[in-house]
């Protein structure tokens, strides 16, 4: 028997629970494929490239870093032949919207507007699919306040779940700026597969961290002190230092 998702049926996965964490996993691949900024300045840019070859792009790319998605070798994990499945259905209409709803959720009012969207198609009797990057679009394009309301959604959004490993030279530990440097681990969900920091946990992270920062350098001298012992400052710190 087939579980059954967005009326695709799929033989590997076989949980709602399974495939909504392989499609965070394929929203992982898809920005490191979009090659989003730190910043999220090219985030509105995304709706087109939700599509299979901008996922096979970001599979590619981990892999190139040690993250194996698909998995290359003689045995794959049930996860790993889950993601494959999604990948050689991602071009199912059904698929595509379900990650640009994901991409796009750190916007405020995104799902109010694709179901508005979605209505006013089926009325008009458009297709679906040549709407699926206007929807993307449309929900970036808000007055200058609630621009800048989502990029800081889309910050907290885009941190990776790892952790740190020191560097080290001829035994001994490597620093940079009075800084000791890491090696950035990326930490696999209960699935074998990587994956962002759920937005709301890494908000109120940071927030329970540097809720009494005045200024922009004592948020990055908290953030740098704490970055130390914890994945998830480390890399809070290093995005935010690149934007400063």
């Amino acid at each position: 028997m087939y579980y059954k998702n967005h009326g695709i049926e799929f033989s590997n996965i076989i949980s709602d629970d399974m495939f909504d964490n392989l499609m965070e996993t394929a929203k992982f691949c898809i920005m490191h494929g979009f090659d989003v900024k730190d910043d999220g300045s090219n985030i509105a840019n995304i709706g087109k490239h939700i599509n299979k070859e901008t996922f096979e792009k970001g599979v590619e790319s981990l892999y190139k870093s040690g993250l194996d998605i698909l998995g290359h070798g003689e045995y794959k994990t049930p996860a790993q032949l889950g993601m494959g499945e999604i990948l050689e259905k991602f071009d199912a209409v059904e698929l595509r919207r379900d990650m640009a709803s994901r991409i796009s959720s750190i916007s405020t009012d995104f799902h109010e507007r694709i179901e508005r969207d979605s209505r006013d198609a089926s009325d008009a009797g458009s297709s679906v699919g040549n709407d699926i990057g206007e929807h993307t679009r449309q929900c970036f394009e808000f007055n200058r306040f609630d621009k800048s309301s989502s990029r800081v959604k889309f910050f907290f959004s885009t941190i990776a779940d790892c952790e740190l490993k020191p560097l080290t030279e001829n035994g001994k530990l490597v620093y940079k700026d009075g800084l000791v440097q890491y090696k950035v681990i990326n930490k696999l969900n209960k699935y074998g597969l990587p994956q962002y920091v759920p937005m709301n946990i890494a908000y109120n992270m940071i927030l329970n961290l540097c809720h009494d920062c005045e200024n922009v350098q004592q948020l990055l001298d908290t953030l740098r002190n704490a970055s130390m012992s914890n994945g998830l400052f480390y890399v809070a710190y290093t995005k935010l230092k690149a934007l400063k």
